[in-house]
């Protein structure tokens, strides 16, 4: 019985289905097969429920067969159909248990495409992020689709070019293919493990997470983490103004890094006159940014 949520019925339906004996079968029970009122109930039974008074007698239901299907645990998901006369015959139980294994397919086929539509949104945004460093692989560990970010760490940590169609770099390629291949991965590759490799800057971290994790390809999440001497280079830093950008991103006001540092506030003031100088911007958000970016992708 399918109601729309804002229909005064389905209040009533809620109320009185306790009494529904098809309907507690299938809820405490894992087989869905075919089953009528009438299996529980003579016809005198049922008209002396709730159920039937205050629901099915509304829509003339004189009986009805149902059957569930597979769903999560908190989900009762059943197809039924009523008659206006205690007729169902065996003939219509065998066919509705013959065609509840394809219904049962056709649900876990929509709702894996709903999950499927789901991923696909997610990885469309993760890859439009230019603050990510994602690689998708076929199950050949061919790169699908990869964002800006990726072939400057691949060149820069594994001395490798990585395009569209081309392979991993070989340690990266070698460090998934050791744990098992591609179609056992996500049973043999815990997801929280991680190959590190250091770099002229930095180390770079790559995570792995299987096609189940993101319903698609197999991905592959890369981080870099610079050192401060290298962010300090990259950005002309002194110490100190590295020290103070750090306390900015933190959300810290001029008072607060004063005390931090143990230096007056014109100081601060000066140090963050230049830091904003050096890295072109205007604001403390945007210092905050720059450093974000220099020190490496975040998670």
């Amino acid at each position: 019985m399918v109601l729309d949520p804002d229909v005064p019925e389905k209040e009533t339906f809620a109320r009185v289905a306790r009494q529904h004996p098809v309907l507690q079968y299938h809820a405490r029970s894992a087989n869905g097969r075919a089953l009528k009122i009438s299996d529980f109930l003579t016809r005198r039974q049922y008209h002396g429920l709730e159920l039937y008074q205050d629901a099915f007698r509304l829509i003339n239901a004189e009986d009805q067969m149902s059957i569930a299907l597979p769903a999560q645990p908190s989900i009762l998901l059943g197809i039924a159909l009523n008659r206006d006369r205690p007729n169902f015959s065996e003939r219509d139980r065998h066919l509705l248990d013959l065609i509840r294994p394809h219904l049962a397919q056709a649900y876990r086929n929509a709702e894996l495409r709903g999950r499927l539509a789901e991923m696909l949104f997610l990885l469309e945004g993760l890859l439009q992020d230019s603050d990510r460093a994602i690689v998708l692989v076929d199950k050949l560990r061919r790169v699908t689709q990869a964002t800006h970010e990726v072939e400057r760490l691949f060149s820069e940590y594994f001395a490798a070019t990585v395009t569209l169609g081309s392979g991993l770099p070989m340690a990266v390629d070698a460090w998934i293919k050791q744990r098992g291949t591609s179609r056992r991965l996500e049973a043999a590759l815990p997801s929280e493990e991680r190959l590190i490799a250091d770099g002229p800057r930095g180390c770079l971290t790559i995570r792995f997470l299987p096609h189940g994790e993101l319903g698609v390809h197999d991905a592959l999440l890369l981080r870099e983490t610079r050192d401060q001497a290298a962010v300090d280079r990259e950005l002309r830093l002194s110490p100190r103004e590295h020290e103070v950008l750090v306390l900015v991103a933190e959300g810290k006001t001029n008072p607060e890094i004063s005390a931090v540092l143990s230096i007056s506030r014109r100081t601060v003031q000066k140090h963050l006159e230049h830091i904003f100088d050096k890295l072109g911007v205007r604001t403390r958000a945007a210092a905050a940014v720059a450093l974000t970016r220099a020190s490496g992708i975040p998670r």
